[in-house]
């Protein structure tokens, strides 16, 4: 059947598991809807797009006989969208490629959102049969699989942890230079002390299969711990030193600078130096490359000033914001009703949202996929 207008849609993690496992299990009482949506979906020209961050939710259960059966289904279908870029890897794409083809397009010219993302998606975007997209080697998945289950354990602690406010980063450079550092003694009480918050923020909003929120406070508080202070460093001297270290110009490190816009700044260069090796292009052609250009960036720095406090970070936090990034290059994007609201809350406080993205919907069943 020859599509006319395809309309790449990307589903949910939890869309596709549900739609899985019902399409392999015959007497699931959505069987039958599970098992003709691939064909009814492609009968209404909706492609429905699948990136690594699903696979990894996917894989990462229990039963491995399950999660390889999942990969034979997504290894039957004769058409689906992925993000590749650039076209020299065996599997779909992450949050990686979509900012690899982002920085390329603007390499090559784009010097607005606008542009970057017609560009980029063309870069990006692409279309083939499931082996196309993962492959026909089974072994292959098995092995992903146990680092996929490591990476889930992970993603729960740094989840719970990484907007925790144990430092106020909404405050100036120049407000926090006018501190002083603390002496060795008085350090390492104020460590213990955070160990303690640490270990009760953890249990009240972290993932609920945290099992050991002590031992997260205790991995978090090991890397903190350890690092080890330049003698006789004041306060500048050790932002300067923390951030210059994370890819920062000292000259970029102004008195009336925001912490939190710093941080920021600092993540961001560091996904800088993996995609130069990732396109093989000097870090300094990258760097140069003004980030408010980048749409997927856009979305997820918006969704974080403007979304929702949670009561509760799972683990699965860290993958949907990382999908989130589709929505400049997907015709519709499904997420959960919280990054639904989140989006809205965007949209409510940057009109230009509309005009950048395509449509984010949330959808309690896989068959909504279809409307």
């Amino acid at each position: 059947m020859t599509i006319v207008r395809p309309v790449i849609i990307a589903p949910d993690s939890a869309h596709w598991s549900r739609w899985i496992d019902a399409t392999l299990r015959p007497l699931h009482r959505d069987h039958v809807a599970a098992a003709t949506l691939y064909d009814r979906l492609i009968a209404a020209g909706r492609i429905p797009l699948l990136t690594f961050h699903h696979l990894e939710e996917l894989l990462a259960i229990e039963d491995s006989e399950w999660a390889m059966r999942r990969i034979g289904f997504i290894q039957s279908l004769p058409l689906i969208g992925f993000v590749r870029y650039p076209d020299s890897s065996l599997q779909t794409g992450t949050i990686v490629d979509i900012l690899a083809a982002e920085l390329e397009a603007a390499l090559h010219g784009a010097d607005a959102m606008a542009e970057v993302r017609e560009a980029a998606r063309g870069l990006l975007v692409r279309t083939g049969s499931g082996t196309d997209v993962i492959g026909t080697e089974m072994w292959i998945w098995q092995v992903v699989r146990a680092e996929c289950r490591r990476r889930n354990r992970s993603s729960r602690s740094i989840a719970a942890i990484r907007r925790m406010g144990l430092f106020d980063d909404r405050r100036s450079v120049g407000d926090i230079v006018k501190g002083s550092i603390r002496p060795p003694s008085e350090r390492q009480s104020r460590l213990a002390r955070m160990s303690g918050e640490v270990t009760d923020h953890v249990r009240a909003r972290g993932d609920v299969r945290i099992e050991d929120p002590a031992g997260v406070a205790n991995w978090f508080m090991s890397e903190v711990g350890e690092v080890d202070l330049p003698p006789d460093i004041d306060v500048r001297g050790l932002l300067e030193w923390a951030l210059t270290g994370q890819g920062l110009d000292r000259e970029e490190i102004r008195d009336d600078a925001l912490l939190a816009d710093l941080n920021r700044l600092a993540i961001y260069r560091t996904r800088l130096r993996i995609i130069a090796d990732h396109l093989g292009v000097p870090y300094v052609r990258l760097k140069a490359i003004d980030p408010a250009i980048l749409p997927s960036l856009w979305v997820q720095h918006g969704l974080e000033r403007h979304g929702q406090d949670r009561q509760r970070r799972p683990g699965s936090d860290l993958a949907d914001e990382c999908l989130a990034a589709l929505a400049p290059y997907v015709d519709e994007l499904f997420v959960d009703r919280r990054t639904r609201e989140d989006f809205r809350r965007l949209g409510r406080a940057d009109k230009s949202l509309v005009n950048r993205i395509g449509t984010v919907r949330s959808a309690g069943q896989f068959t909504e996929l279809l409307s």
